[in-house]
């Protein structure tokens, strides 16, 4: 497990196979946590709006007053190459 704190919402990756385009929207900071098995066939790619331990870091808490909301909305496109 890897995490990345994002420079902006939109990710990309690219493979010789395809391309996966992601947008989040919603939060002021944006990670991402990147997990790949060790027979490496698959990868596991999952938005967050904080970093893991968020409890005991503060990175990216999110701390919301009783009755408020908040809205993050993540979009995904893949296509193949």
């Amino acid at each position: 497990d890897d995490t990345y704190i994002q420079k902006d919402s939109l990710t990309e990756f690219i493979s010789q196979r395809y391309r996966f385009t992601m947008q989040a929207t919603g939060s002021e900071k944006d990670f991402l946590q990147i997990f790949t098995p060790p027979q490496r066939t698959s990868i596991a790619i999952e938005p967050m709006t904080s970093a893991p331990d968020v409890f005991n870091n503060k990175n990216g808490l999110l701390t919301l007053p009783p009755s408020e909301a908040f809205d993050w909305h993540i979009s995904m496109l893949f296509t193949m190459i």
